[in-house]
């Protein structure tokens, strides 16, 4: 087991959630995340993804 790459995948996890989150409120503009809907949800959940997905083909590319 690494240690270094668990903790590098476990700060990239952070820090795309973290732009997620973010960005969803400025876009939302929830003030307060406690009240953040469904569709909200959704959004943050999809921005995270979109995240992930793109940091995985820039890995990728930078490999070849």
């Amino acid at each position: 087991m690494n240690w270094t790459d668990i903790a590098v995948r476990a700060g990239r996890t952070f820090l795309q959630a973290f732009l997620a989150v973010v960005i969803a409120s400025e876009i939302a503009s929830v003030a307060d995340l406690a009240s953040v809907e469904l569709l909200d949800s959704a959004a943050v959940a999809g921005l995270a993804a979109l995240f992930s997905f793109a940091q995985s083909v820039l890995t990728d590319l930078a490999s070849r």
